[in-house]
């Protein structure tokens, strides 16, 4: 029976792509290389590799069950390692919302047992005081992922969620070393309150001895967050995180050419102008317009894309008006007549562009001279001296360390920038209500708005009472409505009854 080779060829991809990935293993405190290397180079079958890190050898392999091989013989002989749990050994990990305190663990393990879930293990979640909250985590199997489609759990409406990871760098509660977790950590024991080498659950370590850290020798506990070995990795892990996210952000620049006509850039000279992809996609002032084709490698782990830039760069101009405000049409006349001077004869095409540019240059100044500006609106923030915006942003980045921080130090700056910030505004709002008083001139609108506004007063005056005969409209007439209709209502009523009389 022939096999085609279409057939052959998805068998080969289909290999390749669900080819687990085989977590490293981190082997410490290696004195003999050579007996280490030929002990593992005996055991495995395929290639591996070794890294050597700051503390550690870093050991990648190639299959799981050189994986399997290398940590028994790593357990039988007593080698200090740790290693991250295997992709097919993973459980699912979601959140249960909405369950009541009273709830017992065991009470919700049993019954998802009866609903046929493949529990690991339940947990009872709690806030900052160590109160319970009304949100359970549960392990499960892979395949018990039909609990999301669960709304009712013991009479109770809930939410079930997947549990989002920590961004928190993980610290291993039996060596106190970063990066990994306690359950597959096979490193000696070092303790979290006297950096002794026993578990913290054996520490007799009394209360008047300070503690200290593992990491930094501080007198600090190692879980301590405020550890400077901690802030150290932080910072260094934050660091790899940047520079990846700019090396993907900037992986090509694209050359562009000016296909426009008109020069709509500063330099008078045809050259291209280049342009990262970032730049492009996130600038609003050049509306790129990018196709995105995914490219099929198949000896890579990635998948390249191609982009294809159907546009030059289109850069929006900025619509200056040229009359400001309402203008004074004589001084615009006097402007023009008394400065623009034409010759009687045009010989050549320079002396032409020399008159037109001063045509332009002489009629944009008489427009500036003739026109009233009117103060835009104070209160905007976009409208706000440059000194005031920066004075602004100070005092944000300033109330944002003392949120992160709680220093007093950073408080006592924050309350200096508001008070600085309050008196900036307070004299700009007055000279710009000077400047705005300043320009009122006799005869013109804005004169009379303004007085209509100061001039005018809230007073609460009673609508049109709508009687039986007319509708009342006068405050005299309303006062006689209201005081009869006061007057009807409490007057006692003229109704007699004979048999209540007699008795």
């Amino acid at each position: 029976m022939a096999i085609s080779s279409r057939s052959v060829k998805s068998s080969v991809v289909l290999r390749y792509s669900i080819r687990p990935k085989i977590p490293p293993i981190y082997v410490y405190n290696i004195s003999d290389y050579e007996n280490f290397h030929t002990s593992v180079a005996n055991i495995t079958f395929d290639n591996f590799s070794i890294v050597n890190t700051k503390s550690a050898l870093k050991i990648n392999l190639n299959s799981i069950d050189d994986y399997r091989t290398a940590t028994k013989l790593f357990d039988k002989t007593e080698i200090e390692y740790h290693t991250y749990q295997l992709p097919e050994n993973r459980q699912l990990s979601v959140v249960i919302r909405n369950l009541p305190v009273n709830i017992s663990e065991a009470c919700i393990y049993n019954e998802l047992q009866e609903l046929k879930f493949e529990v690991a293990s339940v947990t009872r979640l709690q806030n900052q005081f160590k109160s319970s909250i009304p949100i359970v985590a549960v392990l499960l199997s892979k395949s018990s992922t039909e609990i999301f489609s669960l709304n009712r759990f013991l009479h109770c409406i809930i939410i079930v969620e997947p549990r989002k990871p920590s961004k928190d760098i993980p610290q291993c509660t039996n060596c106190q070393r970063f990066s990994h977790t306690k359950k597959f950590c096979h490193l000696l024991s070092r303790c979290v309150k006297c950096a002794g080498d026993h578990h913290y659950s054996q520490c007799q370590k009394s209360l008047e001895v300070p503690p200290k850290c593992v990491n930094c020798d501080r007198d600090h506990p190692a879980n301590y967050r405020g550890c400077t070995f901690y802030k150290e990795i932080s910072r260094t892990k934050n660091k790899n995180k940047t520079s990846t996210n700019l090396s993907h952000s900037k992986i090509h620049t694209n050359t562009i050419p000016n296909t426009n006509t008109q020069n709509i850039h500063s330099n008078k000279d045809n050259t291209n102008v280049q342009y990262t992809y970032a730049s492009a996609c996130n600038s609003n002032t050049a509306p790129f317009v990018c196709v995105h084709e995914p490219l099929i490698e198949l000896d890579s782990d990635h998948i390249p894309v191609k982009i294809t830039i159907n546009s030059p760069s289109l850069f929006r101009r900025t619509n200056n008006l040229l009359l400001k405000g309402k203008p004074d049409w004589n001084r615009l006349s006097n402007h023009v007549q008394s400065n623009l001077k034409i010759p009687t004869s045009i010989p050549t095409t320079q002396i032409a562009e020399h008159t037109a540019d001063l045509l332009t240059d002489v009629i944009t100044e008489a427009a500036q001279s003739c026109s009233n500006f009117i103060p835009q609106n104070i209160h905007s923030p976009g409208n706000l001296p440059h000194s005031i915006s920066s004075l602004i942003r100070r005092k944000h980045l300033a109330r944002r360390t003392w949120q992160n921080h709680r220093n007093p130090t950073d408080k006592k700056i924050l309350n200096l920038l508001t008070k600085e910030v309050q008196a900036a505004l307070q004299n700009y709002r007055v000279s710009s209500y000077n400047s705005y008083l300043l320009n009122m001139r006799p005869g013109e609108a804005n004169l009379w708005k303004a007085t209509k506004r100061l001039l005018n007063q809230d007073i609460n005056t009673i609508p049109p009472l709508r009687t039986d005969a007319k509708l009342v409209v006068s405050d005299l007439e309303k006062c006689n409505v209201v005081s009869n209709m006061l007057y009807n209502t409490f007057s006692p009523n003229h109704i007699c009854n004979p048999i209540n009389d007699q008795r």
